[in-house]
């Protein structure tokens, strides 16, 4: 193991669910030094998310695709973490633009995968196990080039109170137990890896008829899924469906804490709902179910069909142009 580093920057600056499946790195790190200072550096829109996970003691916002942009933003943010002063640097982010930063930074000891510009940005630079189909064990090997074995792979968060309170009032103003409250989680960053409208509409109706209530779950960008979704609800069943689209990240995160169990695909909001424990299904469509580990209170659904997984994660338009993969698992 090296000598403990007084300070450490962890940067993940991508998805939620990126974010969200890092926490089991910071928590080994925290673990490995316990005198550590852990500081995570993220998308600004991820800040609360970062500060969620309990072994990360600080988060520095990288906005990348704002005020840190270019050339001219990139050596400022690089300056700012020069200042920080930093021991020890550890990128699981695969990224060209986040291994020049790390370069720049000029930390002592920068730890990262070996793409790219990353054979020449890091001091230990790591070649990816392409036969290793799990993110999370790839990444364990950053951790084991400074002598740190990881200790779980369970992803960790922490839900604020201020989240939690907002649950507790969702659920109240609409007379809603949380124990009976199901969500789902409509949404995906692509759409080949969303389940159908249909299927979902479907699932909510079911639900209903069984005494739960679903609640639908997405981003700001989601509002037009969310519609159809009611539509083709409103066929088979009368009312509407509870909606929290596009509300806050935090205020999903309480939300998701509070609900008896969540069904959806391999997204962000997914992910979250593993790491506060809340009980999963997950429907895997174009990408590899074996990308993750999963645990007690996690159920994965495939469709048996011999051409996925086809991708990393995830494509606009399925190559076979029948979308299989997610139509087909019921």
């Amino acid at each position: 193991m090296i000598k403990p580093p007084k300070k450490i920057l962890l940067a993940q600056p991508g998805f939620i669910g990126d974010v969200i499946l890092v926490s089991p790195l910071a928590h080994s790190l925290k673990a490995a030094f316990p005198d550590s200072k852990l500081v995570m550096l993220v998308r600004p829109q991820r800040a609360e998310l970062a500060e969620s996970i309990p072994a990360v003691d600080r988060v520095e916002v990288f906005d990348k695709r704002g005020k840190d942009s270019g050339p001219t933003g990139l050596l400022r943010m690089a300056r700012k973490i020069r200042e920080l002063e930093f021991d020890l640097l550890l990128s699981p982010h695969r990224s060209t633009r986040t291994a020049l930063l790390s370069y720049l930074s000029g930390i002592e000891l920068r730890v990262g995968f070996r793409i790219g510009f990353g054979r020449f940005a890091y001091n230990i630079a790591i070649a990816v196990d392409k036969k290793e189909p799990c993110r999370l064990e790839q990444e364990f090997s950053l951790l084991r080039a400074v002598g740190v074995e990881a200790i779980s792979t369970r992803p960790v968060l922490k839900a604020p109170d201020a989240a939690l309170a907002y649950a507790r009032d969702f659920l109240a103003g609409r007379k809603v137990k949380g124990e009976k409250c199901i969500g789902l989680c409509i949404g995906a960053n692509w759409s080949t890896k969303r389940w159908p409208v249909a299927h979902f509409a479907r699932l909510a109706a079911m639900l209903l008829d069984e005494g739960y209530e679903p609640v639908l779950f997405g981003g700001p960008g989601e509002k037009d899924l969310e519609e159809s979704v009611q539509r083709e609800f409103s066929k088979i069943h009368e009312g509407e469906l509870l909606s929290c689209v596009g509300n806050k990240l935090m205020d999903a995160m309480g939300l998701l804490s509070a609900c008896a169990a969540v069904v959806g695909g391999d997204t962000g909001l997914v992910h979250m709902a593993r790491a506060v424990e809340t009980p999963v299904v997950m429907i895997y469509g174009p990408t590899d179910e074996r990308l993750h580990h999963h645990h007690d209170k996690e159920l994965v659904l495939v469709a048996d069909l011999d051409c996925r997984p086809c991708h990393r994660h995830g494509q606009v338009r399925c190559p076979q142009k029948h979308h299989t993969c997610t139509r087909g698992v019921w």
